[in-house]
């Protein structure tokens, strides 16, 4: 069996050569004893000779297999599935991880489900970054529809299914809802401040339990449920050396939301900070954008509390 860690092994050029020659020279061997084993069967006509021929032709064709498999994936495969290309990263090398990246990066994509990290943490640092720097900065998210409530319910369900807590406040599928408005909130107040940062936000009716980050740094894959580890490819853009994975995760990331709905940044919220937010105006905003039509203040309140909390999922 081919094991991950001999193919790693294998990548490296010295090892490549080394691999494909002594593979090649034991097949031919493999051949030259077949022809020679043909040869005294034809002459003998011997049991013996026969079933070693079969032997000998079996193991050239696993051999010749083996071959064929193995080059397949040594050099076929993206050049980033290189140990220093990739990581499995647990829950709180994560999280740091996150941080460190984020402060090295002018973009932030996030293709998930509420978005709040992106709200709470991305969204600030980013614009703080851009005001500081004089720089245009731009997140992408591609969150969950609060409109579909199938879609939230499904969410809901698999939280409970694998026993989420935590001091958010998700327990009911209006609570879903609320999260997604607040970071669409959110979203449109970065976007209308005069900092530089650009945002867009694509809803989606489809639920995934994999969650994309792809920063200037690195794509993160994680999972809803945060006790699962998180694979990194990391970008290494050289002379040399292309990071496929990662360019092919930004391709994929715009051409998933081209199938989204996306939310229009027109319609602007009239108050310079988001402490200045009250019911009426947050009314008017969801109503412009078909979110949320005919909702009760209660519900109304929740958004806006959510909208002001500065929670972070990942403490």
């Amino acid at each position: 069996m081919i094991e991950i860690e001999n193919i790693k092994t294998l990548k490296r050029q010295k090892s490549k050569r080394i691999f494909v020659f002594v593979s090649i020279l034991a097949l031919l061997l493999e051949f030259i004893a077949l022809w020679f084993i043909d040869q005294k069967d034809l002459s003998s006509g011997s049991i013996h000779f026969q079933i070693l021929k079969e032997v000998l032709l079996n193991l050239s064709a696993t051999t010749l297999t083996g071959i064929i498999l193995v080059l397949i994936i040594v050099y076929l495969l993206p050049y980033e599935r290189q140990e220093n290309d990739v990581e499995v990263l647990d829950p709180e090398k994560t999280k740091r991880e996150h941080f460190a990246t984020l402060g090295q990066s002018v973009f932030w994509y996030h293709n998930g489900h509420l978005g709040r990290w992106v709200r709470t943490q991305a969204m600030p640092s980013l614009s703080k970054k851009s005001t500081d720097k004089g720089i245009p900065v731009e997140v992408k998210l591609i969150i969950l529809n609060p409109n579909d409530t199938k879609v939230c319910d499904e969410y809901l369900r698999y939280r409970k299914g694998i026993y989420l807590e935590d001091k958010s406040n998700v327990d009911s599928v209006e609570d879903v809802k609320a999260e997604l408005i607040a970071t669409i909130v959110c979203g449109q107040l970065y976007h209308q401040d005069p900092s530089g940062l650009r945002i867009n936000i694509f809803i989606n009716s489809q639920l995934s339990l994999v969650r994309e980050d792809i920063n200037s740094q690195a794509v993160f894959r994680t999972l809803i449920n945060p006790r699962c580890n998180c694979l990194v490819f990391y970008n290494r853009n050289t002379e040399n050396h292309s990071s496929q994975f990662y360019n092919t995760a930004n391709s994929d990331f715009n051409f998933v939301s081209g199938f989204c709905e996306k939310i229009s940044m027109d319609n602007k919220i009239d108050i310079r900070n988001k402490r200045d937010l009250t019911l009426d105006k947050l009314r008017i905003f969801l109503n412009s954008n078909k979110l949320a039509v005919g909702a009760s203040d209660d519900f109304l309140n929740d958004i806006l509390a959510r909208v002001l909390s500065d929670y972070n999922p990942y403490k």
